[in-house]
This record gives C-alpha cells, sequence and structure tokens, in this order.
C-alpha cells in the first residue's frame, strides 16, 4: 500500500483530545513524513478498546502474503 502522512502532535495531546489512555505508545514519536514504505506503527482507536490508543502497522496484506 503506498501512502505517505504526517502525525504532528505528541502523545499527550493525543491522549487529550481524544479522553484515552496512551500507556502503549511508549515508543511512539511525531512524525513530519511518513511512508508506508517505512512500515511505520501508527497510533490508531480501535472498536474494541475505544478508550486505549494502540500502535498498528497499517496497510494491506496482498492475497499472495
Amino acid at each position: 500500500m503506498c501512502y505517505q502522512t504526517k502525525i504532528l502532535k505528541q502523545k499527550e495531546e493525543i491522549q487529550q483530545h481524544f479522553n484515552t489512555d496512551v500507556s502503549e505508545l511508549a515508543g511512539f514519536e511525531p512524525l513530519e513524513f511518513c511512508s508506508a514504505f517505512d512500515f511505520p506503527k501508527t497510533p490508531i482507536i480501535t472498536n474494541t478498546q475505544p478508550t486505549t490508543v494502540q500502535l498498528f502497522n497499517w496497510g494491506l496484506i496482498p492475497n499472495w502474503a
């Protein structure tokens, strides 16, 4: 999957904005430039744990993988 994005917010700003637990973001650092080819971990809020921000690898898994 090809994409480029940026995540400029600090953990504390994410916590305050979404009113969530960010304890799982220990290794997270804001990124000015984020390429899918670097396989970055992205902060995500899921339906199963809506009060926690978790780090996930974002992208598609091809059917041949």
